[in-house]
């Protein structure tokens, strides 16, 4: 269960800083950031004795991404609001 919070941690944190570095971005990039990092992560991890790729761990890293990238994107869309609001 730690290991599993960890890596969605991890990846929420990388959702976070990926949607922070893309508020003047064109926002379809942040989709394809979500499916294809997860797969790659897992894809190096195959690599490592005595781990395997996990597509529940797949899962995990992808709503993490999502959960950090909806997250920064209500945030930001507070901030524009309040900040239209105030003239």
């Amino acid at each position: 269960m730690i290991r599993k919070g960890a890596h969605f941690t991890e990846f929420f944190i990388l959702g976070c800083l990926a949607r922070k570095s893309s508020i003047d971005l064109d926002k379809n990039h942040l989709l394809i950031f979500i499916f294809i990092i997860p797969i790659m992560d897992e894809f190096i991890q195959s690599f490592v004795p005595d781990r395997a790729m996990s597509i529940y761990d797949m899962g995990i890293d992808a709503l993490g991404i999502l959960t950090g990238i909806v997250l920064i994107s209500l945030i930001h869309s507070r901030i524009t609001q309040k900040l239209i609001k105030n003239g």
